[in-house]
């Protein structure tokens, strides 16, 4: 499926998206990167390999990343960033260099951190469900401990995520 970030920056005329991704042996860098993959892919934009940065996950990782991206294409007009940390790393350093967010560069996170409503401008987010997520995962531990196996199972869960439109993007 597209990241609903991707298809939001897609469908408000953002044509250039840079992706700052986490290490792909992280699953979540893995299904995330896919989405923003698939998210091309059905609008038929281009994939364009250097517009993808594979990083870090904190707010160093974001500046320096989105300085590689501005210093090897100019014609970047949004980034999709794999936290909302990152993101903010690379609203400083767009800010720095006098580029406005969202005029010249969309850019939007994930996870709606409490930083993303407290940024200028505001930060376009995905938010997850951190108490639903949570609980997830303590009835998943109470399984586990009532029904001990010699071997874990591996499971995929799909948590429902919504878009937070913020000033951003």
């Amino acid at each position: 499926l597209p990241t609903k970030i991707a298809e939001h920056l897609i469908k408000n005329g953002r044509k250039n998206i840079a992706y700052l991704a986490a290490p792909q042996e992280l699953t979540i860098g893995r299904e995330r990167f896919e989405g923003y993959i698939n998210a091309l892919n059905h609008y038929n934009i281009p994939i364009n390999k250097d517009l993808v940065i594979f990083g870090g996950v904190r707010k160093q990782d974001g500046q320096n990343e989105a300085m590689e991206l501005i210093q090897k294409n100019e014609k970047i007009d949004a980034i999709y960033a794999i936290n909302d940390i990152v993101a903010v790393g690379a609203m400083i350093y767009l800010k720095e260099r006098g580029i406005k967010i969202p005029e010249d560069i969309a850019i939007a996170g994930f996870g709606d951190n409490e930083v993303a409503s407290l940024v200028d401008p505001a930060l376009t987010t995905v938010r997850q469900n951190p108490i639903s997520l949570g609980r997830m995962a303590v009835d998943k531990l109470i399984e586990r401990i009532e029904n001990p196996v010699a071997e874990a199972k591996t499971e995929s869960i799909v948590m429902n995520t919504e878009l937070i439109i913020r000033k951003s993007a």
